[in-house]
């Protein structure tokens, strides 16, 4: 992958454009589209469904950070909706192949912050799609707590 991610074509059209909101998403698309083709034709799902979940993570991180320091709601309940596809997720690092130890210890991870979320009001409710009411601060606690302990344990080596 990285003939996509290091093409200099690719880093001077971002850095030309970085002031045109169209011209950036157009270069993001065309990078998710060369990703996806490479990954099809070296039969790497596996691979692609670690770097999703991998970003997942640090987005969702992110945002819970920004959401403590804002309380803002609306933030909440979009970091919840993001957080239900834990579900979908999951299920595509149970399929991983091999014993990696480092797969296995982050989809148990991933698997308890999941069930966080499952129980919560809002999830059982089936409140998962487009969340209308307000998330508990303490879901919010909890998943940004657990959130940040995997982040950590996977940027310091720690699974």
């Amino acid at each position: 992958m990285g003939t996509i991610f290091n093409s200099n074509s690719i880093l001077e059209r971002f850095e030309k454009n970085i002031d045109n909101k169209d011209s950036v998403l157009f270069l993001v698309l065309e990078v998710e589209e060369q990703t996806d083709m490479y990954v099809e034709r070296t039969n790497e799902e596996h691979t692609a469904m670690a770097i999703f979940t991998g970003a997942w993570l640090k987005e969702m991180y992110l945002g819970l950070l920004s959401y403590a320091d804002s309380k803002n709601e609306e933030l909440a309940r979009r970091l919840f909706e993001q957080a239900c596809l834990l579900d979908n997720i999951v299920a595509g690092m149970q399929i991983h192949p091999g014993d990696d130890p480092i797969i296995k210890s982050v989809t148990a991870k991933l698997e308890a912050i999941f069930k966080t979320i499952t129980n919560t009001e809002a999830y059982q409710k089936g409140d998962f799609g487009l969340v209308e009411n307000a998330i508990p601060s303490q879901a919010m606690t909890t998943l940004t707590k657990q959130i940040g302990t995997l982040r950590s344990n996977i940027t310091q080596n720690k699974l």
